[in-house]
């Protein structure tokens, strides 16, 4: 007996040790639960100010290789409850096997997951005491959220700052630094938060115990921060809707036919979906729309290469004398081969094919196969795509007052892209979409809100025609005075203003988060040099 009670008090230390493991799991697990709930459709903003706390509060304990490891759950619990439609998209649209496209989800949500784990690796890494929390905590998370936009052809989808769309005030000022510096702004919340109750908990913050002077420095600057963001946007929202209400404005209409995805490009239906569009149009230009958007390949024809079929376009806008911006794919002889696009067209009455405006940031796997010249057994992930060419970067479809930034479909999640047209002198930003693809999912929400920092950060309207929704109107102040439901027939018109002049992001451009990437850089060079130092020491 007491053998026996001997080795079970022997075990008690090992339980002990093991146990606070079971709540490090459970804090990383909240934190990317807290960041999903941050985004549509929850869209409970006000967590992605603190949503990083209690990963940061678990990677204080141990070196960086167990803060990665804390990092990675976080990312993966976030990102697989975050585009958990992935999965739906392959299987049903793409016809791949439920448990492979599960798979290849899960896939997907951990190389995300990589960089969540890169950001707690690195916070362990380089930030000592509360002073260093509040540095690297921001500098690191925007320069992996800017990474993320551009490493294997990019996957921005969600980045923090985007969790604030919804958020009118705050949301004003994604025009000096774009998302990006909403994103800063958070996460540095988020340290301000961390640091403050490791305080109040008597705690070290990374390896330091802090003072009562730096509870009140970080209290000041959490509140200097959130006064400043807050009166900022209260004084950019004002401004600007004195510029709308000066504004030039043309009448104009989004279309959302609601066409099944599946009976889309059926040889049987074409005919009946050019006339659901057509006569969708007529019925807008007798409300008195002079510009009329179509949905990304609304039209299910080759609009410059079928005379017969794209005639009843242009016939109906000389009828309605209305400007129409319509859908259609194209292609083009380059020396023997054939390019194809994914094209939006401006039909002008009296003219036909006024501009015509080719994607340029392809979707990998579903508009074309990256390495097919070396992994020719790669198979594209939606039966309905095509290998689709590149278009060039900044052009616009003008036709009198009107210069329209188009952006088909995913390209709106790369500011980088209306950057450009909005340099090049756009008036209007238009997104047209199809986003059938992601069923009743929270899919169509997301990429909604991340079409209204484009309007934000440029200070441009965008109109947006999306198959199956969300079609709406988005002001340059981030409002959306009307929009529609997913999966319902509709149109809308509007009075759009059309507004142009340069804000602080369209002139500096990502100059952030570039900062934040050599900061880090610094970061991770003064680590090291304390490490070594330390070596030397012992």
């Amino acid at each position: 007996m007491a053998k026996a009670g001997s080795q079970k008090t022997k075990a008690l230390p090992a339980l002990r040790r093991f146990r606070p493991e079971y709540g490090a799991v459970g804090l990383a697990a909240a934190s990317g639960l807290l960041l999903t709930a941050s985004f549509p459709r929850l869209s409970q903003s006000w967590l992605a100010f603190v949503a990083l706390v209690p990963l940061l509060w678990v990677i204080g304990a141990g070196g960086p290789r167990r803060a990665f490891g804390y990092g990675f759950l976080a990312g993966l619990v976030h990102f697989l409850t975050l585009i958990y439609w992935v999965k739906e998209v392959m299987s049903f649209y793409g016809g791949i096997p439920p448990a492979l496209a599960w798979g290849l989800a899960l896939l997907l949500s951990a190389f995300l997951a990589l960089y969540v784990g890169a950001f707690a690796a690195l916070v362990r890494t380089c930030a000592a005491g509360p002073a260093g929390a509040l540095g690297c905590v921001p500098v690191f998370w925007t320069a992996l959220e800017y990474v993320r936009m551009f490493l294997f052809t990019g996957f921005p989808w969600c980045l923090l700052g985007y969790s604030q769309a919804e958020n009118l005030t705050l949301v004003q000022a994604a025009d000096l630094f774009g998302v990006f510096g909403l994103s800063f702004a958070l996460a540095l919340g988020n340290a301000a938060a961390f640091v403050l109750l490791r305080m109040l908990a008597r705690k070290d913050v990374f390896g330091k115990k802090p003072g009562k002077k730096a509870l009140a420095a970080t209290l000041v600057l959490a509140a200097a921060l959130f006064l400043c963001w807050f009166v900022y946007g209260k004084a950019a929202l004002s401004r600007t809707e004195g510029r709308l209400a000066a504004a030039e404005k043309i009448r104009a209409a989004v279309l959302q036919g609601n066409i099944d995805q599946a009976e889309k490009w059926e040889p049987a239906l074409q005919l009946s979906t050019i006339r659901k569009y057509l006569a969708m149009a007529r019925e807008v230009s007798e409300k008195g729309a002079r510009l009329v958007v179509f949905p990304e390949t609304a039209l299910p024809f080759y609009f410059g290469s079928e005379p017969g079929l794209r005639s009843l376009v242009t016939d109906e806008a000389d009828r309605d004398d209305a400007l129409f911006i319509v859908g259609s794919p194209a292609f083009g002889l380059s020396g023997s081969d054939y390019r194809y696009y994914n094209s939006a067209y401006l039909v002008a009455p009296g003219r036909g094919e006024a501009g015509r405006y080719d994607k340029v940031h392809l979707v990998p796997w579903g508009e074309y196969v990256p390495l097919k010249k070396y992994m020719p057994w790669i198979k594209k992930l939606t039966q309905a795509s095509g290998d689709f060419s590149t278009g060039t970067p900044g052009k616009l479809l003008s036709f009198g007052p009107l210069h329209a930034g188009v952006a088909v479909c995913y390209e709106v999640i790369f500011p980088g892209l209306t950057r450009r047209q909005a340099q090049n002198g756009a008036n209007l930003l238009v997104n047209m979409t199809n986003d059938a693809w992601f069923g009743r999912s929270s899919a169509p929400y997301q990429h909604f809100s991340m079409a209204v920092l484009r309007a934000v950060e440029f200070r441009r309207s965008l109109l947006r025609a999306a198959n199956t929704g969300i079609s709406a109107l988005v002001l340059p102040t981030g409002r959306v005075p009307e929009r529609t439901e997913i999966f319902t027939d509709a149109e809308i018109v509007f009075d759009v203003p059309l507004i142009q002049g340069t804000t602080l992001y369209q002139s500096l451009g990502d100059v952030l988060p570039l900062a934040c990437c050599v900061l880090g850089l610094l970061f991770i060079l003064a680590a090291i040099r304390r490490r070594l130092e330390g070596k030397e020491q012992a």
